[in-house]
């Protein structure tokens, strides 16, 4: 909060590096962060966050991102997912589909890399357990799109109505623009981050008008409703107030929060890396306006259970928001 000192600080200074999407890249983006910075922060990209959350264990940074693949990054001390992981909300994604599209024929198509192995058989087990109307999980190679004729074919001939899509944006995005030339028009869902981004829609509008996935951040309609300091502190400072702005001021709030936890544990506004992540997997009801509710403990650092469910709106040129702070449907 304005005015509000957090460890004897006023003021925080935050560093930015684009990590190209690729995991070297971030490795390299996360090490020269982590020569100047406290801790490591992580917006998208589950191979990047993957790969930047094994350098920070090794370097014993704590690293926080929003939730993605369990692989590779459950049992590490410094990680520390701030929602739900691909595998938890896919068992949730199965509850949503039973109850909003009941009785309709059920797909999915998900990336064949190793990261995405958990999400899929996650979903996979709850699809059964909820006794969803299914046709099968399609795994689609990475780095190419000459799945995507193929596979909407398929889809389309089996009469596949809801599509839960776990891939990159841009093979949603194609995925989507080419089905729909063959006259294959599902109702897209899937798990967050990044496909219930408002760029998408710049870029996929029409073919993804409609499209329902999970978040850790709200809409910017909900937002402007509930949030008005968000944007009140863009206009101040004259930055943009876009869902991705949205979605770093909500990890900042985590951040914040867990600070000033930490100041109430220690007593003290001495701050160490080792210190911040002892405490942090203790803590219970990490609350914020935008990020759903965290609870952490030793071992497990997966502390969301909440998402928030955004539409694709191509009228609005935005997300519109569904539901907030979700835990079951």
């Amino acid at each position: 909060m304005q005015g509000e000192k957090v460890l004897g600080r006023s003021k925080v200074n935050v560093s930015f590096k684009d990590d190209k999407y690729t995991p070297n890249t971030a490795i390299q983006a996360c090490r020269e962060l982590a020569s100047s910075a406290f801790l490591l922060v992580g917006g998208g990209g589950t191979d990047q966050i993957q790969a930047c959350a094994q350098y920070a264990e090794q370097a014993k940074v704590p690293y926080l991102s929003a939730g993605v693949t369990e692989v590779g990054l459950r049992g590490l001390k410094n990680y520390f997912a701030t929602g739900m992981s691909y595998p938890q909300q896919a068992t949730l994604l199965a509850q949503y589909v039973k109850k909003s599209f009941a009785g309709k024929k059920v797909a999915a198509i998900i990336t064949n890399t190793p990261n995405f192995d958990d999400a899929a058989s996650a979903w996979d087990k709850a699809a059964k357990e909820q006794g969803l109307n299914y046709f099968k999980t399609l795994r689609h190679p990475k780095g190419n799109n000459s799945w995507i004729t193929a596979y909407s074919s398929e889809m389309k001939g089996a009469g596949v109505e809801v599509l839960f899509i776990l891939s990159a944006p841009v093979d949603y995005i194609q995925f989507a623009q080419q089905a729909g030339t063959q006259g294959f028009k599902p109702q897209y869902v899937g798990v967050g981050i990044s496909k219930g981004l408002n760029a998408v829609l710049g870029a996929g509008c029409p073919d993804v008008n409609g499209g329902i996935f999970f978040s850790p951040f709200p809409g910017i309609d909900w937002a402007r409703q509930n949030v008005p300091e968000f944007f009140q502190a863009g206009e101040r400072f004259g930055k943009p107030t876009d869902d991705i702005a949205l979605a770093l001021w909500g990890l900042a709030s985590v951040e914040h929060e867990a600070f000033k936890r930490y100041e109430q544990v220690y007593k003290s506004t001495d701050l160490t890396r080792e210190d911040f992540s002892k405490m942090l997997e203790q803590q219970q009801g990490i609350a914020t306006k935008v990020n759903p509710q965290l609870s952490y403990k030793a071992g497990d650092h997966f502390g969301g259970n909440q998402v928030h469910v955004l539409q694709a709106d191509c009228g609005a040129g935005e997300h519109k928001t569904l539901a907030t702070f979700a835990s079951g449907f």
